[in-house]
């Protein structure tokens, strides 16, 4: 998760775009050296044309992918081709060369990535420690913070050491008051593929989805563990015994392989239905 290796630095100036002057000063504020950030643009003045550039790197992606090939690709991207030109890339580049009149503006924060998460817990601790807090890692929500240019969940804003804020000095000489915060971190049992889908979708996915996992059941209890069970129970009238050797054997490969065919027919359901199997969180 992100939230484990990063902070949420608002509160810089919409020119506070070169990477380069953003992380040095950030080191020098979290006393380490191997962070690294990443500036949040505001692109609203040009988000079609965002929109139509990675729509072409997507499809020059699911194209090497092999989802499908070259000329198909073409008819989705349509008249945006596949993958970016050399034209593309130049005007892109242009976007982040601070200075420039169509230059990308600053969305009013950045985000600042540690290498580990125990150099983020050392600068927390070092820089963020409330004094007057119980506890070693103080934090505090001020009443009247000025909600972000970038809309989120709020999450507590870290106090530095002795209540004196980070000030970033704008390009006109304004001074600007930082405020850190954690990332927030995104919720495991969040399924991304709901998504756009009204509650009442939802609610018939999951029906048919229910649906469909009875009907393998049936399916498998009607042509292989009734008819494998009737013949070991006429086995036992006629032979006195059990199925033994071979024909045990024989009749355990049958009974596994049917498991196994209701399992992958079960995540291959969930799968179309929409819904993750919990315990492959990890994976």
């Amino acid at each position: 998760c992100l939230a484990e290796f990063a902070v949420n630095v608002e509160g810089f100036p919409p020119d506070a775009t070169d990477d380069d002057t953003i992380r040095r000063f950030l080191r020098e504020a979290f006393g380490n050296q191997d962070l690294d950030v990443s500036v949040c643009y505001d692109y609203r003045d040009r988000k079609d044309r965002v929109a139509e550039l990675l729509e072409k790197i997507l499809v020059q992606l699911d194209v090497d992918a092999g989802t499908y090939r070259a000329n198909l690709g073409a008819g989705v991207a349509g008249r945006h081709g596949l993958g970016l030109s050399s034209e593309d890339k130049m005007e892109v580049q242009g976007w982040l060369r601070p200075g420039r009149a169509d230059s990308l503006r600053n969305a009013g924060s950045v985000f600042v990535v540690f290498p580990h998460n125990y150099d983020l817990l050392t600068v927390k601790e070092r820089f963020f420690q409330d004094p007057a807090s119980s506890s070693r890692l103080g934090r505090a929500v001020p009443p009247s913070a000025q909600p972000p240019l970038l809309p989120h969940s709020p999450t507590p804003e870290w106090l530095p050491l002795g209540n004196r804020p980070l000030r970033w000095v704008g390009t006109d000489g304004r001074m600007h008051r930082l405020r850190i915060r954690d990332v927030v971190c995104e919720p495991p049992e969040v399924m991304w593929e709901h998504l756009g889908r009204s509650e009442y979708v939802v609610v018939l996915y999951a029906i048919l989805g229910y649906g469909g996992v009875a009907l393998t059941f049936g399916f498998m209890a009607v042509v292989i563990f009734i008819p494998l069970a009737r013949y070991s129970m006429n086995y036992i009238y006629q032979a006195g015994s059990a199925p033994t050797g071979l024909m045990m054997t024989l009749l355990g490969l049958l009974m596994m392989s049917a498991t196994w065919l209701i399992l992958l027919s079960h995540i291959r359901i969930s799968s179309c239905v929409g819904f993750s199997r919990r315990d492959r969180e990890g994976i």
